[in-house]
């Protein structure tokens, strides 16, 4: 640590570690600038104000495993946008970056490396390698430093611009080049949360808590400041001032610049009538996060003269930044920005992340066609950016780009139920198939418990098959006629036929001689004169099943053919068991209900696809 005193008020400057170039004086925020022989002042710059990030100087991380402590920070700038760099040195005395922008947070421990440079490099969307690893340009502008804090790792100039190109790496990965002098140093990171570096002493916010980020350090500050709107003179909250570049008047329409809390200009518009579905400032707890409701938009898309409308709601929190809830047609998604780039597949057509591959659903240019509260960028209604969504439900990829940049963000689906439990509301029922809604016919488990039913069905035929032939009566009556030539008649001896719960009786006909022999047997019933009849022809095999009615009974044979006399023997078994019946009942009913689920399936997933780009696809997302 090297101290020394500002050129401007000849207060003690302190240079937190040997490699700054640059501290600001805590006096009269002048840049003071070390060189190797003295110290010399470059300007003064604007305070950094200590409640527009969650971190501040002297909080500690961890990288890996290296331990570090914040140092220093710059608040950057360009039109409608501003970031966070702040300046942090590990215990084995090298430095590094966190990045703070829009909530989230990359990490830049390892030195830049200077590579060539083409004018080419400072356009969005191109691409190039270094040492074969693969970058894509998302933003290139200028910047220019609008406060500081603390100990830099280079000379800070108030007012001079710096050219920068973001970068993002396929598969994972952030970077960004430094432009100077012709010259250009790229600077590889990793996307970060504040619980993923062991973030302590974080600035404490009020009214807020994190179970995971227990360590603050600091007096409370107020977490709401508040514009005035230049519309109507409503008293406009500013909930997220580290992020907030406008806010929406409610109440007029008029739409405020925001920078640093403050306000800078206002546009005035007419309002639209509308009211969000959760309203502005409701808290709410998803998947383990509390949120706050800052914002709230309508955007839609036009396809072949339909427009589709849905609603998205800006959320916030202090340590975990910026999300997005979105919904459309009642169904919800909770969606996160990315800090890298999804791979290409199938010929470009679908995208690839966490292991995960996406199918291409829809592109389309979305309109803002509502806005209310506050956001990070400057909202406009009319604003437009093209669209594109994969689907790999639960989850959504979407990229979209304007002319200043392409982002890409990640959405998963949510049961409206959990939302409005978040937030202790009452919401409207969703309607239709959601593009990434889980199939629940895909669901895992899902067919292996129709299977589990069909098995239990055609079990339960076999058992039912079982029991019935084990409570079969099985009593035979057996009556016989004798020597019967052609063209004669007989009647048997009477016997009885009881009353039985089912009332089903097999007769058996067999016949001596076994060929040439043609007759007609009738059963009477003396009873109640019902006549049961078949004809026979022998080597035929005419058993029958009646369900004959109790009674005395007898059987008549008339002998139509005959190559010698005949001898009939006919044999009645009343309650016979059957399995086989059974057992096929069974087996129907449980290749029904596989048949029904398989149907169910692809209807939920044609249901699906009828409004992507690609209808009539019906894969399943097994």
């Amino acid at each position: 640590m090297l101290t020394a005193s500002c050129p401007s008020c000849a207060s003690p400057v302190v240079f937190a570690h040997s490699g700054a170039v640059t501290a600001i004086c805590a006096s009269c925020s002048s840049c003071v600038v070390r060189t190797d022989r003295d110290v010399a002042t470059t300007g003064k710059i604007s305070h950094f104000d200590r409640d527009l990030s969650p971190l501040q100087i002297d909080a500690t991380g961890v990288s890996g495993r290296r331990r570090f402590r914040v140092v220093g920070v710059v608040r950057l700038a360009r039109e409608r946008v501003r970031w966070n760099e702040w300046a942090i040195l590990f215990e084995d005395g090298d430095a590094g970056w966190i990045g703070e922008s829009n909530g989230q947070f990359w990490v830049f421990d390892k030195p830049g490396r200077a590579i060539d440079v083409s004018p080419r490099l400072r356009a969005r969307g191109e691409k190039f390698k270094v040492e074969g690893e693969g970058w894509v340009v998302v933003e290139a502008a200028e910047a220019e430093i609008v406060a500081a804090d603390g100990s830099l790792p280079y000379a800070v100039t108030p007012g001079k611009k710096r050219p920068y190109a973001d970068l993002r790496r396929v598969g994972g990965g952030v970077g960004t080049l430094d432009f100077e002098d012709g010259s250009a140093v790229l600077f590889a990171g990793t996307v970060a949360s504040l619980l993923s570096l062991g973030m302590e002493g974080l600035r404490p916010f009020v009214g807020w808590s994190d179970p995971a980020l227990v360590h603050f350090r600091g007096p409370d500050v107020s977490a709401v400041r508040t514009v005035s709107c230049e519309g109507c003179g409503a008293s406009l909250p500013i909930r997220a001032p580290g992020i907030s570049a406008r806010t929406v008047c409610a109440y007029c329409g008029t739409a405020t610049n925001v920078v640093d809390g403050e306000r800078q200009g206002s546009e005035r518009s007419p309002k639209h009538e509308w009211e969000p579905p959760i309203p502005l400032g409701k808290r709410g707890k998803l998947r383990g996060r509390e949120w706050q409701v800052i914002g709230a938009m309508v955007r839609s898309v036009t396809v072949d003269y339909i427009r589709y409308p849905w609603v998205e709601l800006f959320l916030f929190n202090p340590w975990r930044g910026g999300a997005w809830l979105v919904c459309a047609n009642g169904h919800w998604s909770l969606v996160e920005l990315l800090g890298d780039l999804p791979a290409s597949t199938r010929g470009g057509v679908g995208v690839a992340r966490d292991g995960r591959d996406f199918q291409r659903f829809q592109a389309g240019v979305a309109t803002v066609d509502a806005v209310v509260g506050e956001f990070t960028w400057e909202v406009h209604r009319g604003d437009k950016a093209s669209t594109v969504d994969y689907v790999h439900p639960p989850f959504m990829l979407s990229s979209e780009t304007t002319p200043e940049e392409t982002t890409w963000s990640q959405g998963e689906y949510l049961a409206h139920e959990e939302v409005a439990a978040a937030f202790g509301l009452s919401l409207p029922e969703p309607t239709g198939v959601a593009p990434h809604q889980l199939n629940p016919y895909t669901a895992p488990g899902a067919l292996p418990l129709v299977v589990v039913a069909a098995g239990s069905l055609a079990a339960v035929g076999v058992v039912g098959a079982i029991l019935a032939e084990s409570l079969a009566d099985d009593e035979a009556t057996t009556v016989s006629v004798s020597g019967l030539a052609k063209g004669e008649n007989a009647v048997s001896e009477p016997f009885t036929v009881a009353d039985t719960w089912r009332r089903r009786t097999e007769v058996h006909v067999s016949a001596t001689p076994s060929s040439g022999t043609g007759l007609t047997l009738s059963l009477v019933n003396q009873s109640d004169g019902n006549v049961y009849e078949q004809s026979y022809t022998s080597g035929r095999g005419d058993d029958v099943t009646w369900r004959l009615s109790p009674g005395e009974y007898v059987a008549r044979v008339e002998v139509h053919e005959a190559t010698s006399p005949v001898d009939l023997r006919v044999t009645a078994v009343r309650d016979p068991g059957e399995s086989g019946g059974l057992t096929c009942v069974g087996l129907a009913a449980a290749i029904a209900l596989v048949g029904f689920f398989l149907v169910l399936r692809s209807g939920f997933e044609s249901q699906r696809w009828a409004e992507s780009d690609s209808a009539g696809s019906t894969e399943d997302d097994d």
